[in-house]
């Protein structure tokens, strides 16, 4: 029996289960890989936040709460860039001004719209 590498599946001791953990480990690598690589070429362009365009971001607003599990996060100046997104599908937003979270010391970032840099892959 053997499981996959985030934890999250094993198989059952079948030849057919080992096949299917070994095949999600490999893609689990390889998306993982990709996913190091955005980060590092998102940090070459300027970014201090490299986080998911999810339900953190508010569209009406334009701004971004970033979670803890943003993939690389440090404070961002106004006039910063922010990466939102992965690898596939991603945008990079300038800030324009902060406001602090209520709860904690987080800090709400506010971006211009009209700013934006976006990019695909392949």
């Amino acid at each position: 029996m053997i499981r996959s590498i985030d934890g999250l599946a094993r198989s059952n001791g079948s030849a057919a289960g080992d096949t299917f953990i070994a095949a999600y480990n490999s893609a689990w690598r390889e998306q993982r890989a990709r996913e190091e690589c955005w980060v590092a070429s998102m940090l070459h362009a300027g970014a201090t936040i490299v986080t998911p365009d999810d339900g953190w971001v508010n569209r009406r607003e334009h701004s971004v709460l970033p979670p803890h599990y943003a993939r690389y996060h440090i404070r961002t100046p106004i006039g910063g860039l922010i990466a939102l997104g992965q690898p596939r599908r991603w945008r990079l937003v300038r800030v324009i001004r902060t406001e602090p979270f209520w709860f904690d010391n987080s800090l709400y970032y506010y971006f211009d719209p009209l700013s934006v840099m976006e990019g695909k892959a392949g």
